[in-house]
């Protein structure tokens, strides 16, 4: 390449970098609240992988499901109304339908 074409992609490339750090600074998130739902979402998935995982395999223990159906109950009854919704609205990992899903196996499995 060119001395002149790789000056050309490097202005190419700080101009990008340059719109995309105004567009960062023009639209801030709050950076806390940010975190702290970011984290209540990526802990519920935690324990909805985990059961999902679980009930994948028939050779998972009974206790071990029920552990993991009690920590998940435990862990929804503790949070508030609103960080439920926030989840809820959120959370792109889990849709109603594969949460539902989900569920029915619990039922299945006799966790229900």
């Amino acid at each position: 390449m060119p001395l002149c074409d790789a000056n050309y992609a490097f202005d190419g490339l700080e101009k990008m970098f340059r719109k995309n750090v105004q567009e960062a600074c023009a639209n801030p998130m709050s950076g806390a609240g940010s975190r702290d739902r970011h984290s209540l979402i990526l802990k519920y998935n935690y324990f909805l992988n985990s059961l999902d995982l679980s009930l994948s395999s028939e050779a998972t223990p009974n206790e071990t499901l029920t552990s993991q159906y009690k920590d998940l109950i435990a862990f929804v009854q503790g949070l508030n109304s609103e960080e439920r919704s926030q989840i809820q609205r959120n959370n792109q990992d889990w849709d109603t339908s594969r949460r539902r899903n989900l569920m029915d196996r619990c039922k299945e499995r006799g966790l229900l």
